[in-house]
């Protein structure tokens, strides 16, 4: 019902309504505040501190700050920079106040310079270093060493241990590192030489030795016996055939990302030749091309995939081309969101969601083991030697293999 206009309803008497304070309006609290801080500025004539209270810095010539920039090569840490395309990351969550107790009452790895002689390898400066394994691979290294060294030690120490383990789940407290590493001029700084790593995970030690035979274009690690770490897919289905390095595996860690990395890379000179692993059509070239660079996506009904090969540098297919397996399709590179030249390779089932295959898995993948030739075996067995004495701190006299010898005259 609604109430007369000169009737008073009992609802309204009965309310207390609050008397609204009156303050000063707007305008006139920005006026005295502007005045305020003007006269403070005229009557204060230390710019350097008016420079700290307003937060600014002085202005820099633009060489000055460019050369005062810290430029270096980006490298696949552990925690490596995110490629967001396709797909490659991870995330991972700690507790900080945790760590920071463990750090400080960590017991430091002896790290030591271990002098050698300069005709043994070239020259190189060789560095020996063992520890126990606290919180992370990365922790402990980083707990002496400086933190773009011991990350970048970490990433490549990584690279060979994941072979084994994964390296940021299994990895143990009490488990034990061992390296000899070396300088070297490149963009990557330092070479792993020889590493054992004493598993309590895996119950077992692992050792690497690094070599290159006279028919190798690039060194890899074997164990003692001359037989490779690491798989290799056989040539007929391999999407690329040289290659220095295998830096990431599907599944492996990325900043930013959940569910890991998406495909599998292949450090490789940019130009390295690029095949296709299977017969089937190409279905589409250089899409996204900010992120995967120049591009190819192959169909293979056959075997129920599609293969992505990502990072080109030349692309020698069209869409809706028919390719043979082990046809080459374009050359290696370093395009779209990339930090290195390699080769990005995917493997997916075909559909919506596919799920992406582990290459060294995939039952259309075949795989092989290299051995060193038989007769680089002695200088092999030379250097292996070497490494353990320089390991040990002992002084070596390198044995020259008559390989060595003709390779040197």
């Amino acid at each position: 019902m609604d109430l007369e206009p000169t009737q008073e309803s009992s609802l309204l008497r009965d309310q207390d309504w609050p008397q609204k304070k009156k303050g000063p309006s707007p305008f006139w609290v920005v006026l005295y505040t502007l005045m305020g801080v003007g006269t403070f500025f005229f009557f204060n004539k230390d710019t350097d501190l008016v420079r700290d209270l307003l937060g600014l810095v002085p202005q820099k010539p633009v060489q000055e700050m460019v050369d005062a920039t810290p430029l270096g090569p980006a490298v696949d840490w552990v925690e490596e920079k995110t490629q967001d395309l396709p797909n490659e990351g991870g995330w991972i969550a700690g507790n900080a106040e945790a760590f920071m107790a463990e750090l400080e009452s960590s017991v430091l790895p002896e790290v030591k310079k271990t002098a050698y002689d300069p005709s043994a390898l070239e020259q190189s400066r060789l560095y020996t270093l063992d520890l126990e394994v606290k919180l992370s691979l990365t922790h402990s290294l980083c707990a002496r060493l400086p933190a773009d060294d011991c990350k970048r030690l970490s990433a490549y120490a990584a690279r060979i241990l994941s072979w084994y383990l994964d390296v940021s789940q299994s990895v143990r407290k009490g488990d034990r590192l061992s390296l000899i590493y070396e300088e070297i001029e490149s963009e990557e700084r330092f070479r792993i030489l020889k590493l054992v790593y004493d598993s309590h995970f895996l119950k077992q030690v692992i050792e690497a030795n690094y070599y290159r035979a006279p028919n190798m274009k690039y060194g890899s690690y074997f164990d003692e016996s001359g037989r490779e770490l690491f798989p290799r897919l056989r040539n007929h289905s391999a999407p690329i055939r040289e290659y220095e390095a295998i830096t990431s595996l599907p599944g492996d860690y990325r900043r930013g990302k959940v569910d890991g990395h998406h495909g599998t890379d292949f450090k490789a000179e940019v130009g390295t030749p690029v095949y296709a692993s299977f017969h089937g059509r190409v279905t589409r070239t250089n899409w996204n091309r900010s992120h995967n660079g120049y591009c190819i996506e192959i169909v293979h009904p056959r075997e129920g995939v599609r293969t992505l090969y990502l990072h080109l540098d030349r692309v020698m297919v069209r869409r809706g081309e028919y390719v043979k397996r082990g046809q080459q399709i374009g050359t290696s590179g370093n395009t779209g969101r990339s930090f290195a030249p390699h080769l990005h390779y995917e493997v997916r089932r075909l559909g919506k969601g596919g799920r992406i295959h582990n290459p060294f898995e995939f039952r259309h993948h075949k795989t092989h083991v290299r051995r060193i030739p038989s007769q680089a075996m002695d200088e092999f067995t030379s250097r292996v030697r070497h490494y353990d004495a320089v390991l040990q701190g002992k002084p070596f006299l390198q044995v020259r293999s008559e390989t060595q010898k003709k390779a040197n005259s």
